[in-house]
């Protein structure tokens, strides 16, 4: 929802990166078709397209994407074990559950972006 959306932005500028926002799974397809990034942070419950449908296309090397095999983190509202194989099953990398901290946030960020998964 938008008001999850707006912290999630907020929180990433505060942290000093540049962000990119999209409402929907093909939103998410479309941008990554056009602009390289670093990494998704992928809401699993989206309109129009979920962020499994998302994760699919973008891991599917016939899909138009410029980098299949960019780092995923997954957010979910829903916290479980079973919820996070989910993601991981479906392609995900990592795992941060809603609502999440700076704390948390930062530390993943730093994780997937310190190291070289190209």
């Amino acid at each position: 929802n938008i008001i999850n959306q707006k912290v999630a932005l907020l929180s990433l500028k505060k942290l000093g990166y540049k962000v990119d926002l999209v409402n929907d799974g093909k939103q998410a397809i479309n941008a990554l078709e056009k602009t390289k990034y670093d990494l998704i942070l992928m809401d699993c419950q989206m309109p129009k397209m979920d962020g499994f449908q998302a994760t699919g296309q973008i891991r599917d090397p016939e899909s138009k994407v410029l980098n299949h095999k960019i780092p995923i983190v997954a957010l979910t509202a829903n916290a479980t074990k079973v919820d996070e194989t989910k993601c991981l099953k479906a392609g995900m990398d990592d795992f941060i559950s809603k609502p999440f901290n700076m704390e948390i946030l930062s530390t993943v960020l730093v994780k997937w972006l310190s190291e070289k998964h190209d």
